[in-house]
């Protein structure tokens, strides 16, 4: 991995000694590409990391391992003490999505579906739209497709 990694404590956090996520003497290849060689890695709690690099340097490559989207040829990855697959990490586990919005040519009930399928047991989308409040359902009958449809199910974006 070339990727620079900057990781500083967030002021006032309590910070710890053991790693919530760490990346130690991975390899991972793809072919004959090897996208990272012998990357240790370590977050611990009350830190914010940033991986900065090039395209190719295997940043979202490493975020990929830790949320255990993929195995690595060699070494070992960490979330919470255990595999980032195990389903009580995942439950733990999250990261922004590189765009920063949401698909727009999906509808509301397939962003619903889509993001209901992050999770072991989701609620049901009638329980979803429950949740959002009697506020957005006038919008969410008007809104077809794209933000306008999110913002219809966030509460924080009704105006």
């Amino acid at each position: 991995m070339i990727a620079a990694i900057e990781q500083g404590r967030i002021t006032g956090t309590v910070h710890s000694d053991r790693a919530v996520a760490s990346l130690e003497g991975v390899n991972k290849n793809y072919g004959t590409v090897r996208a990272l060689r012998g990357v240790n890695f370590q977050v611990h709690a009350g830190e914010v990391v940033a991986l900065l690099g090039p395209n190719g340097a295997g940043k979202t490559t490493a975020v990929k391992l830790l949320l255990g989207l993929m195995p690595p040829n060699a070494g070992r990855v960490r979330v919470f003490g255990g595999y980032p697959t195990n389903p009580a990490n995942r439950m733990r586990t999250g990261a922004m999505l590189q765009v920063g919005r949401v698909p727009e040519t999906l509808r509301v009930r397939e962003h619903i579906d889509l993001f209901s399928n992050y999770y072991q047991e989701p609620m049901l989308a009638e329980q979803i739209l429950a949740a959002a409040g009697e506020i957005a359902r006038p919008q969410v009958r008007r809104a077809f497709r794209g933000p306008e449809a999110t913002r219809a199910l966030c509460p924080g974006h009704l105006r």
